[in-house]
C-alpha cells in the first residue's frame, strides 16, 4: 500500500475493509535491522524523547509494518504471521498517540483472530476498536468493525450473531448510500444465508448484487469475493448451470487479473488453519 493510500485513512477509511477492499503493497521482509530500529524508536518514544523526524519515522515504519501484515494474509492466507506483524504496528500507534490507526489495526486483529479460532479474544479486540471510533466519531469505523465482528462470529459458526452484526453495517451503508461497501456486506450475507440453508435469501442477495456489476465501480477484490462464494453457494444448492456461470466469470476475471501480475485470492476461499 503506497504511503499516501495509507495516510488518507485519518479521513475516512478508505481502506478499512479489510481484505475485501484494499490494494496491497508488495510485500517487504521484516529484518533484524527494521526490528532493532522499532525497539529504538520505541524506547525514545516511551521516554517522550522522538524528534519531529523520528516521529515521522515511527510512523512510516508503522505503515510498513502494517502492510506487511496486510499482504500476508490477501496473498497467502498465513494468519499467524500477519497477526505478528500486526501487533508490531499496533504498538506502534499506541506509542504515537494514534487512535484511528490503532482502531483499524485492532479491528483488522480481531479478524486474524478470528481466523485463528481465538474467538473471545478477536472479539474483545473488534469492540475495543469499535469503543475508539466511537470515541473519535468516526461511525464509518464502527460500521467496518461491524462487518469484521459479522466474519468472526461466522468463523465460529454463530450465524445469528453474524447476520446481526453483518446487518448493522448493511443499515449504515445504505444510510450513507455507499455502493461498494453494499455490495461488499451482501457478499457477506450470501455467505450467511448458503451456511444456514436459507438459499431463497441467498439467492435474492445474489441477485441484488449482480444488478450493481454494471451501475457500481468496484474493486476486483469485491468482484473475485462475489464470484467465488456464489459458486460456493450454487454448489451448495446443487444448482450446476449457475455454478457453471460463475465459474466462468470467475476464471475470466482470474485470468485478466494475471496479465496485470495479480493473483487474486477470496476473502471468502476456505482455508485449512
Amino acid at each position: 500500500m503506497k504511503k499516501n493510500f495509507a495516510s488518507s485513512l485519518k479521513t475516512i477509511f478508505s481502506f478499512l475493509f479489510c481484505f475485501a477492499t484494499i490494494s496491497i503493497c508488495a510485500q517487504q521482509k521484516n529484518t533484524p535491522d527494521l526490528d532493532s530500529r522499532i525497539t529504538a524508536l520505541s524506547n525514545k518514544a516511551k521516554a517522550g524523547n522522538l524528534t519531529k523526524k523520528e516521529t515521522k519515522e515511527f510512523k512510516d515504519i508503522g505503515y510498513q509494518v502494517q502492510n506487511n501484515g496486510f499482504a500476508l494474509d490477501e496473498k497467502s492466507h498465513d494468519y499467524s504471521n500477519a497477526l505478528v506483524f500486526i501487533n508490531k504496528a499496533l504498538s506502534i500507534w499506541e506509542l504515537s498517540g494514534d487512535t484511528l490507526n490503532e482502531a483499524n489495526n485492532r479491528k483488522y486483529k480481531g479478524y486474524l483472530l478470528g481466523r485463528l479460532g481465538q474467538f473471545p479474544e478477536g472479539k474483545k479486540e473488534i469492540q475495543q476498536a469499535i469503543f475508539l471510533f466511537q470515541q473519535k466519531r468516526k461511525p464509518a469505523g464502527v460500521a467496518v468493525s461491524y462487518y469484521d465482528l459479522s466474519r468472526v462470529f461466522e468463523f465460529q459458526a454463530a450465524y445469528d450473531s453474524s447476520l446481526y452484526y453483518a446487518n448493522l453495517a448493511l443499515t449504515y451503508w445504505k444510510n450513507n448510500v455507499d455502493s461498494s461497501r453494499i455490495f461488499i456486506v451482501r457478499n457477506q450475507l450470501i455467505n450467511i444465508y448458503y451456511h444456514t440453508k436459507k438459499y431463497k435469501e441467498a439467492e435474492q442477495v445474489v441477485q441484488q448484487n449482480e444488478m450493481m456489476l454494471t451501475q457500481t465501480k468496484l474493486h476486483w477484490q469485491q468482484l473475485i469475493d462475489f464470484y467465488d462464494v456464489t459458486i460456493q453457494f450454487y454448489k451448495k444448492w446443487k444448482k450446476k448451470e449457475q455454478v457453471s456461470r460463475y465459474t466462468k466469470l470467475l476464471q475470466d476475471k482470474t485470468a485478466a487479473l494475471s496479465t496485470e501480475g495479480i493473483t487474486p485470492r477470496s476473502s471468502f476461499e476456505v482455508v485449512e488453519k
